[in-house]
């Protein structure tokens, strides 16, 4: 996975691992969500805030179930933190 940004509305996402969204979701940070298409990169999909107030492998799977297919995943997000401090701690 790379690690890159996406710009949407003029809000900046920095895109997460699963192991990074699992960490910054148990610690209460909004976790963004979008579909991956591996067979368009390209295209845009909504970002959405994932579930809260349950566990994060349920969130998931609830939001895979309803939205993800075989040609496509989940992609974690959250919103770039000003001055440029991206979650280098995770």
């Amino acid at each position: 996975m790379l690690n890159r940004h996406i710009k949407r509305a003029g809000v900046v996402y920095y895109r997460l691992d699963k192991q990074q969204a699992r960490k910054a979701y148990g610690d209460g940070e909004t976790i963004y969500v979008t579909i991956c298409n591996k067979g368009n990169m390209n295209r845009a999909y909504p970002i959405i805030p994932l579930q809260s107030g349950i566990k994060f492998d349920l969130a998931v799977t609830a939001y895979k179930l309803a939205n993800c297919n075989g040609n496509t995943y989940p992609a974690f997000y959250v919103i770039e933190k000003r001055g440029g401090v991206i979650w280098d701690s995770l």
